[in-house]
């Protein structure tokens, strides 16, 4: 939720606004702690929202999975319809703090929350921010949450399985994402860090290197590869196994994707 010139990472004024609207039309309350990233093409950030009292205001305590700096600021409520929050948070910037207002939808599970902050300026950009809120929702448990437990999470379309709680650790992949190529080989995951060895179909060259888990939800995938700055999106199919994907690099191009199975 930052710029690459975002200096001293530091709140600049804590702000205190009233909530509008119905601030709870989840049965009751904000929660106290919520699970967030924000991603960047530059950045990505992990990272937890604390709730100060019984206020609408939130302290992010994040680090960066690349540089493993720190990054701290306040996040203000200001209002909760029933499928929209609107937030604001004071960021200090080269040349002084910055207030953003930004807004997110409540997704199906009724917690997790998505959207893009005002410094996405750029509509094409890979920018936005992901909160799980750990907010009462009528109906279910406090503790549910999807990812939580293979019975908590959402069931496939066409299947009668439900989505994977992990991703499990070799996976084996068709990557043709990159114009020209035409790449198999696997993905090896271990944690957040992926390690991906390829062999060229056509020429048999060989590449390897190492990618970023960014999200895991039992049905989706995101990845990025730092070093060739590219994102995989995928969805999990009804089988439980499979995984087929795209990416933004590919800008509409045809023949232009990637799939995997996953073999344990």
């Amino acid at each position: 939720m930052f710029e690459r010139r975002l200096s001293g990472l530091l709140l600049a004024a804590a702000m205190t606004l009233p909530l509008m609207g119905d601030v709870s039309p989840r049965a009751g309350g904000l929660g106290r702690h919520w699970k967030a990233r924000d991603w960047t093409p530059s950045f990505q950030l992990d990272g937890t929202w604390e709730r100060v009292g019984d206020s609408n205001r939130f302290r992010t305590v994040y680090s960066d999975r690349v540089t493993r700096r720190n990054v701290n600021w306040d996040v203000t409520v200001v209002s909760v319809t029933a499928e929209t929050v609107t937030f604001k948070a004071t960021l200090t910037l080269d040349g002084g703090p910055k207030t953003y207002t930004f807004t997110g939808r409540i997704q199906a599970d009724g917690r997790t929350i998505r959207g893009k902050g005002g410094w996405c300026t750029n509509p094409g950009a890979y920018c936005g921010f992901e909160v799980v809120a750990d907010w009462p929702v009528a109906g279910q448990p406090a503790a549910a949450r999807v990812g939580a437990s293979v019975a908590s999470l959402p069931v496939a379309k066409g299947s009668t399985l439900p989505g994977r709680a992990t991703p499990g650790t070799l996976w084996k992949v068709r990557d043709y994402t990159a114009g020209g190529f035409d790449y198999e080989g696997t993905w090896t995951i271990q944690d957040q860090t992926i390690r991906f060895d390829y062999r060229e179909r056509s020429t048999g060259a060989k590449a390897g290197g190492t990618m970023d888990l960014l999200r895991w939800d039992g049905l989706k995938v995101e990845v990025r590869n730092l070093a060739a700055s590219r994102f995989y999106l995928g969805t999990l199919q009804a089988d439980g196994k499979t995984i087929v994907g795209t990416s933004p690099s590919c800008k509409g191009r045809p023949n232009c994707g990637w799939s995997a199975t996953i073999e344990k």
